[in-house]
C-alpha cells in the first residue's frame, strides 16, 4: 500500500503542472500510505491485515474498473484488465468472508500477477495506439 501510494503521488506530480494537492487523487494515495504504515508498525493480528488489504484492493479495482469504462484502454487490453479486476474483486470477498492463510496466499499469488499487468497494460496500450494511429496515417 505504501508503495503504490507513493507511486501513485510522484506519477501525480509528474503529470501536473498545479499543485499536487488538487483533486482527490494525492488525499486518496496518502491514506494509502496511511493505512500501509498502520499495518506495518499498528496491527498484529492477521485476520485483520487480510479484512484492510481486502477493502483496499477491492477500492484499487474500482478505480481501475473506472479507466476501462472511460475507454482509456485499447479493447484486447481493457478485456484483460477488466477479467483481472473481477479476479481481484471476488478473491477480496472470499479474503473478506474467511481472513485466513489460504486466501491471503492466493492474493500474494494475484498481487504478483496484478503487479506485472499493471505496469504492462500502459505500456502496451501506448505501442498499440501508436501503431493504430500510424496505421491511419499510412
Amino acid at each position: 500500500m505504501i508503495l503504490y501510494g507513493s507511486l501513485a503521488i510522484l506519477e501525480i506530480a509528474l503529470e501536473k503542472i498545479k499543485p499536487i494537492y488538487d483533486g482527490h487523487g494525492f488525499l486518496f494515495n496518502s491514506i494509502e500510505i496511511l493505512l500501509g504504515l498502520v499495518i506495518l508498525i499498528l496491527i498484529k493480528e492477521y485476520a485483520t491485515v487480510c479484512v484492510m488489504w481486502a477493502v483496499w484492493s477491492i477500492f484499487r479495482e474500482s478505480i481501475e474498473l473506472r479507466e476501462i469504462l472511460a475507454k482509456k484502454l485499447h479493447s484486447v487490453l481493457a478485456l484483460i484488465s477488466f477479467i483481472e479486476s473481477l479476479a481481484v474483486i471476488v478473491l477480496s470477498i472470499l479474503l473478506l468472508m474467511e481472513p485466513g492463510e489460504h486466501h491471503a496466499l492466493i492474493h500474494t499469488y494475484l498481487l504478483c500477477i496484478e503487479l506485472i499487468l499493471t505496469a504492462s497494460i500502459p505500456v502496451c496500450n501506448g505501442y498499440i495506439f501508436k501503431d493504430e494511429k500510424e496505421a491511419l496515417e499510412e
